[in-house]
């Protein structure tokens, strides 16, 4: 594991503890703040993500639009191809 990694995996354990410790020590009321503004920085950050994807989709033609609306949907049949390989090799054992 390199230097970076290493620093990165120490940071996310060590605000994990800190995380931990804050929200064992909160009270009943306290912690369904917390759970609200957590749905609300949720929220936020998906409204972020459709924002940056409506930015990128602007500066695109209309034909780059149709063309990523066909990769878009090429990778939702490769999804759904791969979600439905696992039943047919439980449906094809059961003959």
């Amino acid at each position: 594991m390199n230097q970076p990694d290493r620093f990165w995996r120490s940071f996310r354990d060590e605000h994990t503890r800190v995380l931990r410790i804050l929200l064992s020590s909160l009270s009943e009321a306290d912690l369904a703040i917390a759970e609200a503004q957590v749905q609300r920085e949720l929220t936020a950050r998906a409204d972020q993500e459709r924002n940056a994807l409506r930015l990128l989709f602007g500066t695109l033609t209309h034909q780059e639009l149709i063309e990523v609306q066909q990769e878009i949907l090429a990778q939702r049949q490769i999804i759904a191809q791969a979600k439905a390989a696992p039943l047919k090799k439980r449906t094809n054992r059961k003959k």
